[in-house]
């Protein structure tokens, strides 16, 4: 008997269902954080880590070269290791990634777009409070006064 395959999932659901994954798992903050699910010395995600996890789970990212150790809060610099696998974004959609910085040369923040169920933009990430230590979801609007900049992975429309 043959078995008809299903058409996958959108990639931006299939991006949004693994950043969820990460919360319903209540995912630990841990600076430089790259592994969500290794032994508990190493395990958790920074809020690059969740971006980079997210991208390899769906297939838009490959192995990274080794990160540099960075400062609190980050420099820009932080984050130029995604930047070569991303493209500026005009309209944030679900999945599209947001970089927030108390200035625009500044990004200390980033996680992924999120639709929230009143319909108001969230964002799937590292909270930039200590307060909530674990991937988690937070309103677009608690970095109102913040500066935003949006991108989404290479290839995804």
């Amino acid at each position: 008997m043959l078995v008809a395959e299903l058409p996958s999932k959108p990639i931006r659901e299939q991006i949004t269902e693994k950043a969820l994954e990460l919360v319903s798992n209540r995912v630990r903050f841990r600076p430089y954080g790259r592994f969500p699910y290794e032994p508990k010395r190493i395990r958790g995600l920074d809020c690059i880590g969740v971006l980079i996890w997210v991208g390899q789970q769906v297939g838009v990212l490959g192995e990274l070269m080794p990160y540099k150790p960075y400062a609190f809060p980050p420099a820009a610099e932080s984050f130029d290791q995604i930047l070569p696998y991303v493209e500026p974004c005009v309209t944030p959609e679900e999945g599209t990634i947001v970089v927030i910085g108390a200035y625009e040369a500044a990004p200390m923040h980033c996680g992924l777009m999120h639709k929230a169920s009143d319909g108001s933009w969230a964002v799937i990430g590292i909270a930039p409070t200590y307060t909530r230590p674990y991937v988690t979801i937070y309103p677009l609007s608690d970095c109102d006064r913040m500066s935003k900049a949006f991108y989404d992975y290479k290839g995804v429309t």
